[in-house]
């Protein structure tokens, strides 16, 4: 299924970028138990993040806790979407294994999905500009760029 995904998305003029799913962020280790994944989960997530890239996948879904084993044994070769964010006060609700922007920036994340912390906050603007401080102050002490239309001086 991922490799007939890589080649339809390949014919396109503007390919997509390409994601596996490994363990949902919300599973926990006796979740996995009770539907048959005998592995720990962060080698059931490694496994899972080899079959992508051995299928052409250009990046994997995977939670911030497992970052350190897929970027030691993958580096660079995928992209890494974090979902299962949670900024500081923010509560886990349904998921088992969260992380905040800042730990999952420092752990190699590309690219983070936050999204019930900002829907269901008394003040959404409020917490979704909170966030995009985190992520700029995370990015400066990795020393990647941040650029956005709040931050004219990253675009000089």
């Amino acid at each position: 299924m991922m490799a007939a995904a890589r080649d339809a998305a390949r014919a396109a003029a503007r390919p997509p970028l390409l994601l596996g799913v490994t363990a949902l962020t919300s599973l926990a280790a006796e979740d996995c138990r009770s539907i048959g994944v005998s592995l720990p989960v962060e080698e059931w997530t490694v496994r899972l993040a080899e079959l992508a890239l051995e299928s052409g996948m250009d990046g994997i879904v995977a939670s911030a806790r497992e970052l350190s084993s897929l970027a030691s044994r993958f580096g660079r070769r995928l992209q890494y979407v974090v979902p299962g964010i949670r900024p500081p006060g923010s509560a886990a609700q349904d998921q088992a294994r969260v992380a905040g922007p800042r730990e999952a920036i420092a752990s190699g994340a590309d690219f983070l999905v936050v999204g019930r912390p900002i829907l269901r906050s008394s003040d959404p603007a409020l917490t979704a500009d909170r966030i995009v401080e985190e992520i700029a102050s995370a990015l400066a002490a990795t020393g990647s760029r941040w650029i956005s239309r709040n931050n004219p001086a990253a675009q000089a």
